[in-house]
């Protein structure tokens, strides 16, 4: 994670360069940093699976559905109500 850069999205640096991930305010208490046990930080190591949005005006980004925070062994999923979809 390079950045922390609102309550539901993310900055994640790789070796081409950094992305733009957005929650969709899937997991609200991640960036909570009174949840000092889940909480997403500057600096922690994730996997992201998702989509890529190629965004019209703006830079292109990951909607993520799962993410897999290292070191805490911690699996984050989406599993969209019936009939809702992330897409």
């Amino acid at each position: 994670v390079a950045a922390i850069t609102a309550n539901d999205e993310f900055d994640l640096s790789y070796k081409g360069g950094t992305i733009h991930v957005d929650t969709n305010d899937t997991w609200p208490n991640l960036f909570d940093t009174k949840n000092t046990t889940n909480a997403l930080k500057k600096g922690d190591r994730v996997t992201v699976y998702g989509k890529v949005d190629d965004n019209w005006f703006t830079k292109k980004e990951i909607d993520a559905n799962t993410l897999y925070v290292e070191g805490k062994n911690q699996t984050m999923v989406f599993n969209a109500p019936a009939g809702q979809s992330r897409d």
